[in-house]
């Protein structure tokens, strides 16, 4: 039994690694040299603002909790992929409870947004949105995603404003 199921798993593996290279079209070494990657979205740019080491704390309000959770720590934010991504590494409490995080932004040319993405040390995983108001120069956020904690799936929105380069 445990021979064949090594076959099967063997066959699959073979199957797989054969089909990895059918699904699109055949590239020669020429093709290979001449590709670039597109050009970066000038939409990028306005991220540029978050980039820098944030200190403070923030205020959380939790659905069914009568009072806003405070929040404290600092937010390393940098470039990563060749300024295509947004990465930002929090570390931090929560309450009494020592809160670590990693969070990453880019372009979505497709959706005409900014897609988001958390994970923490909580086991909590989350992905969501991210759109820019010039009028209000204002950035607000949704996403969802499994608080491992609670065993729940967890919906949030958020806003953030910078009202000068040092200070949001």
């Amino acid at each position: 039994m445990a021979r064949a199921r090594f076959s099967c798993l063997s066959c699959l593996a073979v199957l797989a690694f054969a089909l990895s290279g059918c699904g699109g079209p055949k590239h020669d070494m020429d093709d290979m040299q001449s590709m670039e990657p597109p050009k970066r979205p000038e939409q990028l740019d306005r991220l540029e603002a978050w980039v820098g080491r944030w200190e403070g704390t923030m205020e959380m309000k939790m659905a069914g909790a009568p009072e806003p959770m405070k929040s404290t720590g600092v937010n390393e934010i940098q470039w990563a992929c060749d300024k295509r991504v947004l990465m930002e590494n929090f570390e931090g409490q929560m309450g009494e409870d020592k809160f670590v995080g990693l969070g990453l932004w880019t372009w979505d040319a497709a959706h005409n947004r900014y897609r988001i993405w958390w994970f923490d040390n909580s086991g909590g995983a989350a992905e969501g949105w991210a759109t820019y108001d010039e009028a209000d120069k204002s950035w607000h956020q949704e996403a969802s995603g499994d608080n491992a904690m609670v065993g729940k799936r967890t919906y949030g929105v958020g806003s953030t404003r910078f009202t000068d380069a040092n200070t949001m």
